[in-house]
């Protein structure tokens, strides 16, 4: 059950950095004006991981709806929180264009 739980964690982490590190070609963006805010959620098996999980998700949002990294920040720390034998984060991020 252990190495389910890890696998798990561990594929939502790599799942998430994939979504950041590729989500959008520089040209499929569009630009957007106002403000959003994004929100991403992780579950994993340690809390950096699921910290990082949490920040790259909403950070991918943010991209994906057409902000730049520049455009936007973190709201608060992410923070893990223990939920059964799983670690849970949650990242806001606000952008403004």
């Amino acid at each position: 059950m252990t190495v389910l739980k890890r696998a798990l964690g561990t594929t939502l982490a790599a799942g998430a950095l994939l979504l950041t590190v590729g989500a959008l070609p520089a040209g499929a963006q569009t630009a957007v004006t106002g403000q959003a805010s994004f929100v991403g959620v992780a579950f994993a098996s340690t809390p950096f991981v699921a910290d990082l999980g949490a920040y790259n998700s909403a950070f991918a949002k943010a991209k994906a709806a057409g902000y730049t990294t520049a455009q936007c920040t973190l709201a608060h720390p992410v923070v893990a929180t223990p939920l059964g034998t799983l670690w849970h984060a949650s990242a806001l991020v606000t952008c403004n264009a």
